[in-house]
């Protein structure tokens, strides 16, 4: 089989278990277990036993750690992979599981530990990897039993500021066990927001105006106004989205980015777990935005001049290289921005904007290209909506419509003549169970490959050199032998993680140039940074130089203070 599009295409399999061409009036069929449904992914207790498993073959590679819980008590697991005996060193932190809907990133999150592991762990010479599979299991619980995706903690939020909580919940109004949407044909009083489909009425997409289309119908999550407000299915269990309810550009007019940044159990342990521990250099998201596969190049800056709204321009450089490796290793060129690009209060840009942290973030699969149509298959017709058009194809010649639960009237109690229909949930939102795995294996060389980009920070040279009457002259060079700067850009503005600081235990009375301590803001990848020191001292006087850094192992090297006519190197 071939790898297209981050999706295994696996037509031929399929065409034993499916039939293609599957139409707008098609009954349903049972679905096949090839489809994206909860228990077609391995459950957190699965997950867990997977990287428990991992730590048993290697021993004294990895440590277990909880970060804190969830809403309902559950713990978050939090696992760190170094080389053992091997000290302090910038780590790479992966995460997954954010929300209820991209329940496939966890298996990501685990490949990435099972590939630094594998071989002869190079990857882990320089660095380690930080991996939290699941940082809301509550919401992943709910999608498992329900298999409803879930995007929010189960935190309790009066979504609709009516002063009762989790009373307007979405419902499967017809029975058929899914909660998808419904429609609603334009009626008096009410205002209309879509349009159905000319070309295919299984579509329902936003009227475009520049072709003088207007509304017909509304669109409503299934449900029912159970508080008599005016509104359907506006008030869920739980409402605050993780990736909406970090610091960076938290979306406060939201319904769900929570009361306050960090108001959730979870974003605040999280927080505090990246606060106490500065070695974290990078991380990679597995979640429902992407700048990895189509790295936003925007410079755009708040109304500050000073906060990017996205990355600091001067980072972009390295956030590239940074994807090169991702594709390269996984052969991923593109991904579904499930996010559509709003990246307001989330957990990436948090890493990146307030901590200083080299932070992306990927889907980490996209839209399979549906099998060519039979050759005695009517010629295909452009519909209003491209995207959506795309998926169809893709469900029909690939799933027998199975992607796409037809359309029927229903009487609804409050509405009257409804139709009720739409996307099987978790088909558009990720792999194919049986893509899933190989897709994971790739994602996890791809994180291998970010690792193995580490920043090394190493004393090139240290001389100590006579000048006259007691004085010698320290010159240091630094150096960074990684791919990847020793902190980011946008962490010189942030101050989060910290400068490199250079030490030399002498009184400050004896500094005639230079100081006792001096900063290095940060060196770029395959940069350098020179200091010199003028200092008075006595022939023989023995000092040490000490080089620290957030992540970076201590360097202390011993300073010989020479005779007049002697250096020492």
């Amino acid at each position: 089989m071939r790898l297209t599009s981050c999706l295994l295409v696996t037509a031929l399999f399929l065409s034993a278990n499916t039939t293609s061409g599957a139409t707008q009036e098609a009954v349903v069929a049972p679905v096949p277990a090839a489809l994206p449904a909860p228990q077609a992914y391995p459950s957190d207790a699965m997950t867990l036993a997977r990287m428990e498993k991992l730590a048993e073959d290697h021993p004294g590679w990895m440590t277990k750690s909880t970060i804190g819980k969830s809403e309902r008590g559950v713990a978050i697991d939090a696992w760190t992979i170094t080389k053992p005996n091997a000290g302090r060193r910038p780590a790479l932190l992966v995460v997954a599981g954010i929300d209820g809907v991209h329940l496939f990133s966890t298996q990501c999150a685990v490949a990435a530990a099972e590939a630094a592991l594998a071989g002869d762990q190079g990857a882990l010479e320089h660095a380690s990897l930080i991996v939290i599979p699941v940082l809301n299991p509550d919401a992943r619980a709910i999608a498992f039993v329900t298999s409803t995706p879930t995007a929010s903690t189960v935190q309790t939020v009066d979504d609709d500021r009516d002063g009762v909580s989790d009373e307007d919940a979405p419902q499967d109004m017809n029975g058929d066990g899914v909660i998808t949407m419904m429609r609603l044909k334009t009626r008096a009083g009410r205002t209309s927001t879509h349009l159905v489909d000319t070309v295919d009425p299984r579509i329902v997409r936003t009227p475009d105006a520049a072709k003088h289309e207007h509304a017909t119908h509304e669109l409503f999550v299934e449900g029912r106004d159970t508080d008599h407000d005016g509104r359907i299915s506006e008030d869920a269990l739980g409402g605050t989205d993780l990736n909406r309810n970090f610091p960076h550009r938290w979306p406060e007019f939201a319904m769900d980015a929570g009361a306050y940044p960090l108001s959730a159990m979870e974003s605040l342990a999280f927080a505090e777990f990246v606060a106490a521990h500065p070695e974290i250099a990078s991380a990679v998201i597995f979640g429902v935005a992407d700048t990895l596969a189509e790295f936003p190049d925007s410079k755009d800056m708040d109304a500050t001049g000073n906060t990017p709204l996205l990355y600091h321009a001067d980072d972009h450089a390295m956030y590239m290289e940074m994807a090169k490796a991702w594709k390269d290793a996984s052969k991923c060129e593109k991904a579904i921005d499930i996010a559509h690009g709003d990246l307001a209060g989330s957990l990436v840009l948090w890493l990146a904007d307030h901590r200083g942290i080299a932070a992306v973030t990927t889907s980490a699969f996209a839209r399979p290209d549906a099998p060519e149509p039979a050759e005695d298959a009517p010629a295909v017709i452009a519909t209003g909506d491209a995207e959506q058009q795309a998926w169809l194809e893709y469900s029909d010649r690939v799933f027998g419509g199975n992607g796409f639960i037809a359309w029927k009237e229903f009487v609804h109690p409050d509405l009257g003549v409804v139709e009720i229909g739409g996307w099987r949930p978790f088909f558009r939102e990720q792999p194919s169970a049986i893509d899933a795995a190989a897709i994971a294996l790739a994602q996890g060389e791809g994180v291998k490959a970010i690792l193995a980009l580490a920043p090394r920070l190493e004393i090139e040279s240290l001389t100590v050199t006579p000048v006259s009457n007691g004085l010698v002259r320290i010159n240091l060079s630094l150096t960074n032998t990684g791919a990847l700067p020793t902190t980011t850009k946008m962490d010189t503005t942030a101050r989060a993680r910290g400068p490199i600081l250079v030490r030399i235990n002498i009184p400050p009375s004896q500094f005639f140039n230079g100081k006792p301590v001096e900063r290095v803001e940060r060196i770029s990848a395959g940069g350098s940074a020179q200091l010199s020191f003028t200092v008075l001292g006595t022939p023989g006087q023995r000092s040490v130089l000490s080089v620290e850094a957030p992540g970076f192992p201590r360097m202390e090297r011993e300073i010989l203070f020479p005779a007049a006519t002697e250096a020492a190197r």
